[in-house]
């Protein structure tokens, strides 16, 4: 059973992840409460638009003779019934709205006095909304000089005789949720001589807003935070377990190249001085030591080539590797490398074929460059049959040069070939041709090409052989 120091660490191991979750899940959750409020907001502002828009073009439908002949004569001005009918024609026209009014300013700035109602004129029946075979007091429609308090509703203190507006906030009562606007009359001189109020009901704007935005909504949104959140960390987490079996693989190849490929020459270098110690006073001493002194030098030139190769890892690891650029034509590098391997490609009967255009020249490091090469051909010639043809071929593109190494060999698994530029890593039958082998190589050619803003890659199938192209910018 893991104890808590244990947990402690797994957390604090985990917690990179866990933060990138959380703050994806408060990313979310933050962007859908600000949508539900914004929607909210923006549903309400479209509201009142409508309203303000609906309450001017209203009261441009009052001629000011009808007003200022009520605001004298009350309900026997001969233009009341008028006006009463104009006001139920916009009610009607705009189904949304509850009641439609006209108001004038009194001697008191904070009381305002009925002119019209659209229920003025309505009969009983009309009237009594709640069905109760009564018209109630709060049911009758208001009559010309009924007086209208309007401590609490800013907008009839003035803004609304000087143009369109609406309330700030709904009003809720025992008729549901409305929103009121407003719109001045004027006369033929453009002074305001009253008030067009509606109250248009909310109730659809609620009914829309509550099932667009709804908290079940939110609650959706929230999960699927949580859901994305959760996705993220296991693909971290698939990252952070991958790299971790990288690392160990790195690990187990440089145990195996410390015990093994360090080791053997070790051995090697021990052996021959054990046996020039025994061959001291005979007279096969000479023959001795130029035997044993061959197998130390052999032994000391792979130690020393081991070496060279962890040096070039490091600095591929460390981005220290310095490139150096220079006119160079790859014919000769080529050609070089390939004299070099000559002994080991005559005594196995291969051929190496240059498909290299002599001309080809251009700017690049020519040391990393040959050393990028030299790897490539010695696995060509080490993983080929005897009696082969090697081919390395070059050819310039349009800002690149693309260089092939092709060979005829035993080729690379398929399960292998995703791996094969990574730190200490062979082949599966690598040992079958090649017993000693750092797994370095590759990765440093890789390291170098990389550095020198090109690409490298491996196409290969078992049996057939294998092609390692690389490019270099020109």
């Amino acid at each position: 059973m893991p104890n808590i120091h244990t947990s402690l660490l797994a957390f604090r191991r985990n917690w990179p992840i866990l933060s990138v979750a959380m703050f994806v899940v408060g990313i979310l959750v933050f962007l859908g409460f600000f949508l539900f409020i914004r929607g909210g907001t923006l549903m309400e502002r479209q509201l009142k638009n409508q309203l303000q828009a609906t309450a001017a073009v209203a009261a441009m439908q009052f001629p000011p003779a009808i007003i200022q002949d009520i605001t004298e004569r009350g309900t026997g001005a001969s233009g009341y019934p008028e006006a009463v009918a104009r006001l139920r024609t916009i009610r009607q026209a705009v189904p949304a709205i509850r009641f439609v009014y006209v108001m004038r300013k009194t001697d008191d700035p904070k009381t305002l006095a009925f002119v019209a109602d659209a229920d003025g004129l309505a009969t009983s029946v009309e009237l009594d909304t709640n069905h109760n075979g009564l018209v109630e007091q709060s049911e009758e429609g208001s009559q010309p000089g009924d007086l209208y308090d309007t401590v609490g509703v800013p907008a009839l203190q003035g803004p609304a005789f000087e143009g369109p507006t609406v309330d700030d906030d709904f009003t809720y009562d025992k008729w549901g949720t409305t929103m009121s606007g407003y719109a001045p009359i004027r006369d033929a001189n453009g002074a305001t001589i009253a008030v067009l109020g509606i109250d248009m009901s909310a109730e659809d704007y609620i009914s829309l807003s509550r099932s667009v935005f709804s908290p079940m909504a939110f609650l959706l949104l929230v999960f699927a935070a949580f859901f994305i959140a959760a996705v993220v960390a296991g693909y971290m987490l698939r990252r952070r377990a991958e790299a971790l079996r990288r690392i160990e693989r790195e690990r187990s190849g440089l145990l195996l190249l410390a015990m093994h490929q360090i080791g053997s020459p070790l051995t090697i270098i021990r052996w021959s001085l054990e046996e020039l110690l025994e061959q001291t006073g005979k007279n096969s001493l000479e023959q001795a030591v130029q035997d044993h002194a061959k197998n130390v030098t052999s032994a000391a030139e792979f130690l020393d080539r081991i070496l060279i190769e962890l040096r070039e890892a490091s600095d591929v690891d460390t981005g220290t590797l310095a490139y150096t650029r220079e006119w160079v034509a790859l014919h000769g590098v080529v050609a070089s490398v390939v004299s070099d391997f000559q002994a080991e490609w005559k005594l196995k009967n291969q051929t190496i074929d240059i498909a290299v255009d002599p001309g080809l020249s251009f700017s690049f490091d020519r040391t990393l460059i040959a050393g990028v090469l030299r790897e490539l051909v010695r696995n060509a010639i080490t993983f080929s049959p005897e009696g082969s043809t090697i081919t390395i071929a070059a050819k310039r593109g349009a800002s690149s040069v693309l260089v092939e190494v092709i060979d005829r060999g035993c080729g690379i698994a398929k399960t292998d070939l995703p791996r094969m530029f990574e730190k200490f890593t062979r082949g599966a039958r690598a040992h079958l041709y090649q017993p000693n082998g750092s797994g370095l190589g590759l990765y440093i050619a890789k390291g170098i090409v990389t550095r020198a803003g090109g690409d490298i890659w491996i196409k290969s199938k078992e049996g057939q052989g294998t092609t390692v192209a690389f490019t270099l910018p020109c």
